[in-house]
């Protein structure tokens, strides 16, 4: 009786673990979105601050939050803005139709 208890036990917690490990898998976090040139120099900026005593440490993680918040790409977009060049893209306007 006391052994077909704890093989109870046992199985109980086997079973609550595989239910956390299969919850794990099922509901990851999403990864975050790759930052663009612009966000990424940007940051780089900040760290370099950070590391010459211009900015506090709580500034530049604020700032940081910012810069990300501030560069979440539009919706449907899966990759990030680098067009953040200032060279112009021209378009060809289309051709006419003839009848």
């Amino acid at each position: 009786m006391k052994n077909t208890v704890k093989k109870i036990g046992v199985l109980s917690v086997l079973v609550a673990l595989g239910a956390l490990l299969i919850l794990t898998l099922v509901h990851r976090e999403p990864k975050p979105h790759a930052l663009s040139r612009k966000a990424r120099e940007r940051i780089e900026a900040l760290d370099d601050a950070l590391k010459q005593g211009i900015i506090s440490r709580a500034e530049h993680d604020r700032r940081v939050a910012q810069v990300e918040a501030d560069d979440v790409p539009a919706a449907g977009s899966s990759q990030p803005d680098d067009s953040d060049d200032s060279s112009p893209t021209s378009t060809a306007p289309a051709p006419a139709k003839s009848d």
